[in-house]
């Protein structure tokens, strides 16, 4: 059984201090998976000081062990938004995520960033012809979204599906390569980052400011929460 990550091995590991002593900047982004990554670089672009602080390193927990697909087909999402909420907002749900992965490509584009990003089709598919009428559903619910979706019976997979909802112009890149470009940006724009900085506590007030495991302390204005795993 394989159990390494391919985004981990093919990549240099990182290499970022921890947090020592008091660190003060306008906004501390705490996780640094995808989520806080490209959240701190949003923010570095607009000329805020920004800090990411992550427990272990960067883009190696679940960003790093991903299935490394860009897409706006998430299951039977449409057919459920449609059905709960109405079609309005199941086409707000697609134009978020393809708007998403549009973003990711520009980022790309911008940067020059070396991460094998390619165009390539999404599908949802059942291998059994009795769970066929929910793929139909959804397929029609995902193109009333607004999404390039299709039923269909073939996928090119190596094994022989029943049906799926198939749509278009979806993507896959390096996940890794992707998030270790944006950081070295984000950090060549006056961003911070720091690693083996588990925050264990956090004292709001007109400045907040999280306390590390080691100690240190990060002072901000504003705190995001970005981390897979939050305390109950």
């Amino acid at each position: 059984m394989i159990t390494a990550s391919y985004w981990m091995d093919s990549t240099p590991p990182t290499e970022h201090p921890a947090v020592g002593g008091e660190v003060a900047v306008d906004v501390a982004v705490v996780g640094g998976g995808i989520a806080g990554l490209c959240t701190a670089w949003e923010l570095a672009r607009l000329g805020v000081r920004v800090a990411v602080v992550e427990a272990d390193r960067v883009a190696a927990g679940t960003t790093g062990h991903t299935t490394a697909k860009l897409t706006a087909l998430h299951t039977l999402i449409y057919a459920h938004l449609a059905s709960a909420l109405g079609e309005e907002v199941a086409g707000w749900y697609a134009q978020a995520q393809q708007e998403a992965i549009e973003a990711v490509a520009a980022t790309v584009s911008e940067l020059g960033i070396d991460c094998d990003f390619e165009r390539r089709a999404a599908y949802t598919y059942v291998t059994v012809p009795d769970r066929l009428d929910p793929i139909r559903a959804e397929a029609d619910a995902t193109r009333r979204a607004g999404l390039p979706a299709e039923f269909v019976t073939d996928s090119g997979l190596p094994f022989g599906i029943a049906g799926a909802v198939r749509v278009a112009d979806q993507a896959q890149f390096h996940p890794r390569r992707y998030l270790l470009a944006l950081a070295a940006d984000l950090i060549g724009r006056g961003g911070q980052i720091f690693e083996q900085s588990r925050v264990v506590d956090l004292k709001s007030g007109q400045r907040h400011e999280l306390i590390t495991a080691t100690g240190g302390r990060v002072v901000a204005d504003q705190v995001v929460l970005a981390s897979g795993a939050h305390a109950g």
